[in-house]
């Protein structure tokens, strides 16, 4: 009997349900080994309100901001405009029923989202809505754009230890094995967690990201078969073509 492709998903369970049903419905394997949890910063409806309403424009960095946000604050209600980093956080805003609401036309990341004509047509009070640490590029170009940026920090992510047996299950493994990460965080986890034992074979599975920047990381620890793509969707295409059922 051939063994089925193996996908490793290293991101929190609640995040990975469609890459879970893709699974299923393609006769993949599958570990899930999240090397991250998120959890909400205590206290913080208070300072939220207030930074809302000074804001013009709030900006959230994932669907994890959207919905955590959410749970303090009734989006519908807000008389602002919403920008989104990507089309999955836009989707997330739409859900909360919030308007208007506009994010790159392609791309999912600060980069993507200063080529909008809006930052040049406009100005005001921006509120960036992310995680604790979150990265402070977008506001610093805004900020010499004449924008009034501000920042609310509203969960944390936790690193977590992965299963100390992963490795060794998928050194053994006879199949092929594909491993999706969607941060430079959980990408440095990941490599710096390999036993040195396995690390060759580790070097040799498909990575698929969804930014160049993590799959530079990749390279440079000398990762051979990197692709980086636009989005979970775009993963799932990917590994249908190659590795699906005929």
């Amino acid at each position: 009997m051939t063994t089925p492709p193996l996908l490793v998903i290293t991101r929190p369970i609640e995040r990975s349900q469609k890459l879970l049903h893709f699974c299923q419905q393609n006769d993949f394997a599958c570990e899930i080994s999240p090397f991250l949890k998120i959890e909400p910063i205590a206290d913080i409806s208070g300072s939220l309100k207030k930074q809302i309403k000074n804001a013009d424009i709030l900006f959230f960095v994932s669907p994890t901001a959207v919905e955590i946000c959410s749970q303090y604050i009734d989006l519908y209600e807000e008389r602002k405009t919403f920008a989104a980093v990507g089309k999955a956080t836009e989707i997330a805003l739409q859900k909360q029923k919030a308007s208007p609401i506009f994010s790159p036309d392609e791309g999912n990341d600060s980069e993507s989202v200063l080529k909008h004509s809006f930052w040049q047509q406009n100005t005001g009070k921006i509120l960036i809505i992310r995680g604790e640490n979150g990265r402070a590029f977008l506001g610093e170009e805004l900020a010499k754009m004449g924008w009034q940026v501000d920042y609310a920090d509203i969960y944390r992510r936790i690193e977590t230890p992965p299963d100390p047996q992963l490795f060794a299950r998928l050194y053994d493994y006879s199949g092929k094995i594909a491993v999706v990460l969607f941060s430079a965080q959980m990408c440095r986890l990941w490599l710096n967690a390999i036993p040195k034992q396995y690390a060759q074979k580790m070097k040799k599975l498909l990575y698929l990201t969804v930014h160049h920047r993590i799959g530079d990381i990749l390279k440079q620890a000398g990762c051979e078969e990197v692709i980086c793509c636009e989005n979970e969707q775009a993963m799932m295409k990917i590994l249908k073509n190659q590795w699906g059922k005929s």
